[in-house]
């Protein structure tokens, strides 16, 4: 099964939540290569773009915030906390 790390969210979140561990790797149907959940251009700062609490500029790619949001949605390993 897969790995999660609790880990303290952002104070404005006022919660815990579940994430995967940053050296989890996924096939990437956007970039389509393997990424890893964290670490820059992971998984993880990918959807924190999409969420607009990250700038495009600090990823190692150009990202097409468009074709992501329809990717990501589509993929949706990102979320971590959603049944399969």
């Amino acid at each position: 099964g897969e790995r999660y790390d609790l880990f303290e969210s952002h104070p404005a979140w006022g919660a815990w939540i579940e994430m995967r561990y940053p050296s989890d790797m996924h096939h990437c149907p956007l970039l389509e290569k393997e990424i890893f959940w964290g670490g820059e251009g992971g998984c993880y700062e990918i959807q924190e773009v999409r969420d607009d609490n990250m700038d495009a500029e600090f990823l190692p790619f150009e990202l097409d915030i468009e074709r992501a949001n329809d990717i990501c949605e589509k993929c949706r390993w990102c979320y971590v906390n959603e049944s399969e």
